[in-house]
């Protein structure tokens, strides 16, 4: 569970960063407006530029090198709410990224704790089928102890079917044990796999990022 709650707080953190990047995108749109307000302002400047022209066509070079500063001033704007564009479009990339990744980190938690749910749901069934084996062999033991009058009486006249039967059992009991361990040992693996893939996963995202 301890790993399950570290690939939560890695997706608190993912999900605050989600947050500053939609923070630095309001900041671009208020750039954005503030560009705005500079290209009406230039054009205010552009309109009395007019205006001047108008009222004193005898400064005609004087216009021209306005109109060619209003003209600069206007690609400059130009420019610059191009450059705003450019960094709104990477922000909105960088968000919709992060909400991908958030959605992966989300999914492998998910399929993470059913690993474990489910490992733990076979732990319950071994430990179940391990007392019941358990159980058996006690009874056979008991048997074996009620029936030992007999089955040396029975050794006494040459037969050995009650020894080899008690044997049989041994077997068998012993061969579930094993079998049991060995489902134990493979559902250990397969969440230790999990645990790793996560891993991999959280360590590609920071990469990314």
């Amino acid at each position: 569970m301890e790993h399950v709650k570290r690939r939560e707080a890695e997706v608190v953190t993912q999900l605050d960063q989600c947050a500053a990047a939609a923070e630095a995108m309001e900041l671009c749109k208020s750039r954005e407006a503030e560009v705005e307000a500079k290209l009406e302002q230039c054009k205010s400047m552009e309109a009395a530029a007019a205006k001047a022209m108008e009222l004193c066509q005898g400064k005609e070079a004087d216009l021209s090198a306005l109109s060619e500063r209003a003209s600069n001033k206007d690609m400059e704007m130009q420019a610059l709410a191009d450059e705003v564009k450019s960094i709104r479009a990477v922000m909105e990339a960088r968000v919709a990224e992060c909400e991908g990744k958030e959605v992966a980190l989300l999914e492998q938690l998910k399929q993470a704790k059913s690993a474990e749910e489910a490992a733990e749901r076979r732990e319950e069934a071994l430990a179940e089928a391990v007392a019941q084996a358990e159980a058996k062999e006690a009874a056979a033991t008991a048997e074996a102890t009620t029936t030992e009058a007999t089955s040396e009486a029975s050794e006494t006249a040459g037969g050995s079917a009650p020894s080899e039967e008690m044997a049989r059992r041994n077997e068998e009991l012993t061969a579930r044990c094993t079998d049991a361990e060995r489902r134990e040992q493979e559902s250990t693996a397969r969440c230790e796999a999990a645990e790793r893939q996560a891993a991999e996963s959280v360590a590609r995202c920071e990469a990314a990022e």
